[in-house]
């Protein structure tokens, strides 16, 4: 066998070296089993390199995802941990500022809807209270009218009309009230 190689100089020359076709093949064979073996562990550590990014990658991923369902049926009490790059990590606190700013919605709606029923049942009853009242007189004009008398139907219809005043200046309020809500806090859409 005729090896080509080079001295300390640079200069190439070629020795040569006798070996059985049998050492020829052993030789092979090794060459071709260590190449298959560093291969194989190439492969599996390529394996396990993709499997671990993979991994680092899918699992922040999962949790992002199960944090946005949670989400979306009202659960607003998660909140996602900043890790698995910068992507993920913006990701994250966007997700986050979401579900806070969606809680301070919710809070602050409950709490409009609470005063909203407070104003509710105060209107309510403030204009119950002069149909109530014409009601009663109505019914006692009818009496006063059967019995014909004048002055009493008079008093009564006074009552009446001051009742029917009453929620006049009422309802003019509350329409009032409804224009200067509108002005503060135009209707969107």
């Amino acid at each position: 066998v005729l090896v080509p190689a080079f001295d300390n100089q640079g200069r190439k020359f070629i020795f040569g070296a006798s070996m059985s076709t049998i050492d020829i093949s052993a030789k092979l064979k090794e060459t071709v089993f260590t190449s298959a073996v560093i291969g194989l562990c190439m492969l599996l550590v390529g394996f396990a390199f993709s499997f671990i990014i993979a991994n680092s990658l899918s699992r922040p991923l999962e949790r992002i995802s199960d944090v946005a369902k949670d989400i979306s049926k009202g659960q607003l009490n998660h909140s996602l941990e900043k890790k698995g790059g910068l992507e993920l990590e913006s990701l994250s606190e966007s997700i986050n500022s979401m579900s806070r700013s969606i809680k301070e919605q919710m809070e602050d709606l409950e709490s409009k809807n609470a005063e909203l029923e407070r104003f509710t049942y105060t209107v309510s009853h403030d204009l119950k209270s002069p149909l109530i009242t014409i009601k009663g007189f109505l019914g006692m004009l009818e009496k006063d009218a059967a019995e014909g008398n004048i002055d009493r139907m008079k008093s009564d219809i006074n009552r009446i009309s001051k009742a029917t005043d009453k929620m006049q200046n009422l309802l003019e309020e509350l329409l009032e009230l409804s224009r200067i809500g509108r002005m503060v806090n135009p209707p969107t859409g």
